[in-house]
């Protein structure tokens, strides 16, 4: 792997951490913990495969795609639903969603 390929696979897995190290300070983050608990062994398998033929990568990437729609939906679903018990013309910061 050369020098460069070496950084960004660095900072990507930096970059996950710190993103996985914000989701989880915000208050209602635990609602969520088993969808985003099941994206780690996808993510894993996907690191697991990086060099491998692509077939077993495209299958890897697709089961991580998966978990990481499934997690993006029921938050987006615990949203809206946030959303449609206020009252009209009050919004709830994103950052209150899990406080009624």
């Amino acid at each position: 792997m050369a020098a460069d390929e070496s950084a960004l696979s660095t900072t990507y897995v930096v970059d996950r951490q710190k993103a996985v190290g914000r989701f989880q300070a915000l208050p209602w983050a635990s609602m969520f913990e088993s969808e985003r608990q099941a994206m780690g062994p996808p993510m894993d398998q996907l690191w697991n495969v990086w060099d491998e033929p692509d077939d077993e990568f495209h299958r890897a990437y697709d089961d991580v795609q998966t978990a990481v729609s499934i997690f993006a939906a029921s938050v987006g679903r615990r949203l809206l639903e946030a959303k449609r018990r206020q009252p009209t013309g009050l919004a709830m910061p994103v950052h209150q969603v899990g406080r009624r």
